[in-house]
């Protein structure tokens, strides 16, 4: 046999002992049933001969059944009988051959069988006469044998119950197949023939080991006294009705007085006879009164009408509450039979709330459309299923179109856009009924009926209903005015830019000349030297060649300036730069008109990182903010004029100050100085257009700010730009 633990383990649980003979009957093995307990402890069989072990009668017919299984290859059975616990038990052994001419031995416990077959063989007449009786009956039916309380028999419709077949229901204990039962109570009342008084209720087990209700009445058989039939009927459909009725009695009551709804039945004279607790709070009678209360007489009267009402089942009325205040209510109306019993159900709704809320809609609703007919704004309301539009008559009035001119479709108001306006329409509404924007907004130009185009601000989105786009709502909004304002603003704005590039050419001339006066008199005075020195043919080479490298240096220089100044006007890209080479331009620009005009210029650069500009545009604010700086000075009597540019870093801001130590910005004239056109300087040198320019560089290029400090020595102009403006790539 084999050792393999997890094998023997199953046969441990199985109902069979297992024995292992030589073939000279001695024990080698043994597997016990943990089911089915042995006289023998097991140690007392490993070793020994089957004589040893089994009484003489029992050994010899286990070696008589060695003899046949060895010589006539045959695999023969023993029956046998032994007394365990004051008690005889049945057993049947099989022996087989094994390997090696091993002998196994499987003994089952056949007590039951043996039992039931000598109960059916006492009762055998009995049992004859009852099975043909009981085999067709409704009821399951079982005969018991009093003594041993075991089944001797058991019906067709208990069989089909339970799933057992006869041969294995037959010997089994009634204990077996009751539960939820006192079984020692049952089994006393067996035993003293108590059972025939009562009714039993309890649970019958399955082969399965499921269960299901039955009721059992027990009798004993006159022709056998010894003989108990049990007569049982299945309870399980009737406990379910119960189950069931009784959790409709509860979801009724449950929804009667959960409702929230109040729910009345009257008799047919509209007396009430039942009322939740809903009904209670409407009416707010006492609960006691409510009874002796006509449900036609709180509802003023208003079931006089019945008949109608029969027809309708339902009606709007008041229904009078006990404080005498008449509340809205939506009656239904319904008829039950109870017992042959007439009733009426009346289920009543409070919509008192619902009517003061329609009165709110309709003031609200009364309120809209004033608000809408007296603003600047045009509905649309486009349905995308039926493809009809709603225009309101504001918008229509916007366009100089009468109520009855635009059909209600979305190609009449297609066809107004502007024709250059018309692709970018037709994409943002796609997006949108897409899902790709949440709304859109567009500036658009719409012909009127007098064939003029006019500015309007179109606001549109979608409504989806489950992922589908069912609608598109939006407004017009008349923007015409200030679209012409700004289209005026631009072209102002081009004609500023062309006067300050004009100033600006007169400041770079102006400052050219300024470079150029120095070096073009020391060129004008060197070839003069050199002319006198040939008229007076005093030549002298080495003095003569220093003379024309000294006029070609000058030459360079006049040409660096000139390129300087080409760069300034071409404008540049976005490039890293840093301040110091910003302020270094600047000086190469206009450092020789600050030194003709005697002004100190002081620098201090604290910003060291690079950043990310138009280094250009950066010239051009210094050169406008020094150079009126300059203007400020250049009346100023004594000779401490001084011009100072401070670049810093406050807190996360870039901060550009341009100092002066002149007589600063009049109190009167400080709230103009940024507007186009104002100066305080006469027609020859001033346009007015300077510090405007520097202001919309600052805010519209740089995202940044310009405004003027008061300081107790002169004007302090500071130009304010946060720091991750120029770090943007």
């Amino acid at each position: 046999m084999s050792n393999n633990s997890f094998e023997k383990d199953l046969l441990y649980n199985s109902p069979t002992t297992i024995f292992n003979l030589d073939k000279n009957g001695v024990f080698l093995d043994y597997i016990p049933s943990r089911k089915m307990r042995t006289y023998v402890p097991s140690e007392e069989f490993l070793g020994k001969r089957i004589q040893d072990v089994f009484p003489k009668e029992l050994s010899d017919k286990f070696n008589s059944a060695l003899q046949e299984i060895l010589e006539d290859d045959k695999e023969p059975q023993v029956i046998y009988s032994l007394e365990e616990d004051g008690e005889i038990k049945h057993y049947k052994a099989e022996l087989s051959l094994g390997s090696s001419d091993n002998i196994v031995v499987f003994v089952d416990n056949i007590t039951d069988l043996v039992v039931a077959k000598e109960s059916v063989r006492k009762h055998k007449g009995n049992v004859e006469y009852l099975v043909k009786i009981i085999d067709n009956s409704s009821d399951e039916i079982l005969l018991l044998d009093i003594d041993s309380q075991r089944v001797i028999y058991a019906n067709a419709k208990l069989l089909h119950s339970t799933g057992y077949v006869l041969e294995e229901i037959q010997g089994m204990y009634h204990a077996q197949l009751v539960s939820g039962l006192s079984l020692s109570l049952l089994q006393k009342d067996i035993a003293q023939g108590l059972v025939e008084r009562n009714y039993y209720q309890f649970q019958r087990v399955k082969k399965n080991r499921e269960k299901y209700y039955v009721e059992a009445k027990f009798k004993k058989l006159e022709r056998d006294s010894h003989v108990l039939v049990c007569i049982a009927e299945d309870l399980t459909e009737q406990k379910f009705l119960h189950a069931l009725l009784k959790r409709s009695e509860s979801k009724y009551e449950l929804f009667f007085n959960n409702a929230g709804l109040s729910i009345v039945t009257t008799d047919l004279a509209f007396n009430i006879v039942d009322f939740n607790k809903e009904f209670e709070k409407l009416c707010q009678f006492p609960k006691s009164e409510i009874y002796s209360l006509n449900l036609d007489t709180l509802l003023q009267q208003q079931l006089q009408f019945f008949g109608s009402l029969i027809q309708n089942r339902r009606f709007q009325g008041k229904i009078t509450t006990y404080t005498k205040e008449s509340v809205s209510v939506s009656v239904t109306f319904t008829q039950l039979t109870f017992d042959e019993e007439s009733l009426y159900q009346f289920i009543i709704s409070d919509i008192s709330n619902v009517e003061k809320l329609k009165s709110e809609i309709e003031l609200l609703k009364e309120r809209f459309e004033l608000a809408i007919e007296n603003s600047a704004l045009g509905l649309w309301d486009w349905d995308l299923r039926s493809n009809k539009v709603y225009y309101s008559k504001q918008l229509k009035g916007m366009l100089g179109f009468k109520q009855s001119d635009l059909v209600s479709t979305p190609e009449a108001l297609y066809t107004l856009v502007h024709p250059d306006d018309k692709e970018k329409f037709t994409k943002e509404v796609e997006k949108n009924i897409e899902r790709k924007t949440k709304y859109y907004e567009l500036e658009l130009r719409f012909r009127t009926k007098t064939g003029e185009y006019k500015w309007i601000l179109d606001r549109g989105k979608t409504l989806f209903q489950e992922d589908k786009p069912i609608r598109m709502v939006g407004t017009h909004t008349d923007i015409d005015k200030r679209k012409r304002a700004e289209e005026k603003i631009i072209e102002k704005d081009k004609v500023i830019l062309i006067q300050s590039r004009q100033a600006a050419m007169g400041e770079m001339i102006s400052m050219i000349a300024h470079q150029w006066r120095q070096p073009i008199s020391s060129i004008s005075m060197a070839v003069n030297n050199l002319l006198v020195d040939i008229a007076l043919d005093q030549c002298n080479v080495d003095e003569t060649k220093k003379s024309l490298e000294n006029i070609n240096q000058l030459v360079e220089y006049l040409s660096k300036t000139i390129s300087d100044f080409k760069n300034f006007f071409r404008g540049g890209k976005k490039k890293l730069v840093d301040f110091e080479s910003i302020v270094q331009g600047c000086l190469s620009l206009v450092g020789s008109s600050l030194i003709n005009n005697n002004i100190k210029f002081i620098y201090n650069v604290k910003y060291e990182d690079k950043i990310y500009a138009d280094f250009n545009q950066f010239i051009q604010i210094l050169l406008i903010l020094i150079n009126n700086a300059k203007d400020a000075l250049a009346n100023k009597d004594d000779l401490d004029r001084k011009i100072e540019v401070e670049i810093a870093k406050t807190n996360s801001f870039v901060t550009i100050a341009v100092i002066d130590n002149g007589q600063g910005v009049d109190e009167t004239i400080k709230d103009k100085i940024f507007e186009p056109y104002f100066t305080t300087k006469d027609d020859k040198n001033g346009t007015g257009i300077g510090l405007y320019m520097v202001e919309n560089i600052v805010q519209k290029h740089l995202r940044g700010k310009i405004f003027l400090e008061d300081t107790p020595i002169g004007a302090k102009f500071v130009v304010k730009i946060h720091e991750k403006f120029l770090k943007e790539v």
